[in-house]
């Protein structure tokens, strides 16, 4: 993040912080923001309860906690070590499926998935580190 925009975020919650809810603006802006993509009813539960399970597992050191945090968490970076966990489940359940019937059912669908997952993982990538380049 470049330095003025740190300054700047600074100033904004210096004086907002007295009266200024940020965990409830960033709830409502995330839960929308999902919500517009048409996430069914049990997806936009699912992300809250892992939302609300992640402030209170970080508590002040969450990236959700205020909009300092926010702004400056890799949050590229998070997200690609959440593909490649996904990636590595993908790939657990497909190993799997021959001795799982309900898994075996499915097998076409993870394998898509897994497909999906991995380019999501190499574009991450290559954005991070291209730009990693840019800032050197």
């Amino acid at each position: 993040m470049r330095e003025d925009t740190k300054e700047v975020a600074s100033k904004i919650i210096k004086e907002k912080e007295k009266n200024f809810d940020y965990l409830s603006l960033y709830e409502k802006s995330i839960f929308n923001i999902i919500k517009s993509y048409d996430a069914n009813e049990k997806t936009l539960e699912l992300t809250k309860e892992k939302r609300k399970f992640g402030i209170e597992k970080y508590k002040e050191d969450s990236f959700q906690a205020s909009f300092e945090k926010s702004i400056s968490s890799p949050v590229l970076l998070h997200l690609r070590d959440e593909l490649i966990d996904a990636i590595n489940y993908c790939a657990h359940a497909i190993l799997i499926s021959e001795w799982d019937e309900d898994l075996l059912k499915i097998k076409g669908s993870l394998e898509a998935k897994l497909v999906r997952l991995i380019i999501m993982s190499e574009d991450i990538t290559s954005y991070i580190e291209e730009n990693k380049e840019e800032k050197k």
